[in-house]
């Protein structure tokens, strides 16, 4: 009696996902390929902000944040040789509450030029304090480009200097955040996704999906936006006249 036939092999992820592609995925992110193509869940004592889901609040306006008198600072996040996609996130601080609320997010695949123009449609909109991004050489050929394009707001740009221990450290990095989320010092609104489709790619769906599933979704770029925007809040959110010198002021 013959024995049972043995199906051939077929190959049901081409074209979208060959050998190598399945292998280029993998090692970019081992428990973001577990997640998207094995099925396998995150379980909550894997992200690193918890906490963030008591930030969302609904009914904030976040046109009433831009139009009022908060302190707005931008975060930028620059595509790099590995990684094509750019992302901005403008944040404002309640003067009276001192709670931070996030009021927009941007991601693309942008060129410089369109980097610049972007921010400039921003800053023309909000008129940031300080526009932060990782590193002084990312400062200057966004400063570059911006002269180059006759943006007003170029001089506004700083960068925060970032290593792989500053940006993990658990009080001065990224995870600093997730204390400030369980104090719910942040304000998300979250009528801005609530109603999107599960795969929609908008900014804030985008950071919505970041944010609770970092450090293991497959990008991080909002996250990284954000985070610059609080280190420009930190560093540059004093009143102006704020600040007095011992002996200066006394003269």
């Amino acid at each position: 009696m013959p024995g049972p036939i043995r199906l051939a092999s077929l190959p049901l992820w081409e074209p979208r996902w060959s050998q190598a592609a399945l292998a280029a995925k993998r090692s970019e992110s081992m428990r973001a390929f577990s997640r998207g193509m094995m099925m396998l869940p995150f379980s909550d004592e894997e992200r690193i902000f918890p906490s963030v889901t008591k930030c969302y609040e609904y009914g904030v306006c976040t046109g009433d944040v831009i139009r009022g008198g908060s302190l707005k600072f931008l975060g930028v996040d620059l595509a790099g040789d590995k990684r094509p996609g750019n992302a901005l996130v403008a944040i404002g601080l309640d003067p009276g509450t001192k709670r931070r609320y996030v009021i927009k997010v941007e991601v693309g695949a942008w060129t410089s030029p369109k980097v610049a123009e972007r921010i400039a449609v921003l800053d023309a909109e909000m008129n940031f304090r300080v526009i932060c991004v990782e590193n002084n050489g990312y400062q200057q050929a966004l400063v570059d480009w911006m002269r180059h394009m006759k943006v007003p707001c170029w001089y506004k740009v700083r960068a925060t200097t970032t290593t792989g221990k500053t940006k993990h450290d658990p009080e001065l990095g990224v995870r600093s955040l997730e204390v400030e989320f369980a104090n719910k010092a942040w304000v998300i609104p979250a009528a801005e996704f609530e109603s999107h489709a599960a795969g929609c790619v908008c900014g804030w769906c985008v950071f919505r999906r970041s944010i609770e599933d970092y450090p293991n979704g497959s990008a991080t770029d909002t996250v990284m936006a954000l985070w610059f925007a609080r280190q420009a809040l930190n560093l540059y959110a004093a009143p102006v006249g704020g600040t007095r010198i011992e002996g200066l002021n006394a003269r």
